[in-house]
């Protein structure tokens, strides 16, 4: 296995664990209390108590876009020497 396939299988690795992360940070308003956050009062009460749940999982939306990035562009040069153009392109 060479270098750019292990930093395309690191990069799918972070990108499931951010993924995983995002995931638990929307699920955290109504474990914390919070049932309906589609009502913008209580979105409100709860931005005021923990606003920074969705400054993490703004980060971890990041960290999955840049993971994903990656992780596309070591596939493209793991399969760049055996198929042809289109099947790049396409992939």
């Amino acid at each position: 296995m060479d270098s750019r396939s292990r930093v395309g299988a690191l990069a799918l690795i972070v990108f499931a664990v951010a993924g995983l992360a995002w995931f638990a940070l929307e699920l955290a308003p109504p474990n914390m209390g919070f049932e309906d956050t589609d009502d913008p009062a209580v979105s409100l009460r709860f931005l005021r108590a923990h606003g920074t749940i969705y400054a993490q999982g703004g980060l971890a939306l990041l960290a999955m876009a840049i993971s994903l990035t990656v992780a596309s562009l070591a596939l493209w040069d793991a399969l760049a020497p055996r198929v042809d153009a289109l099947a790049l392109r396409t992939t």
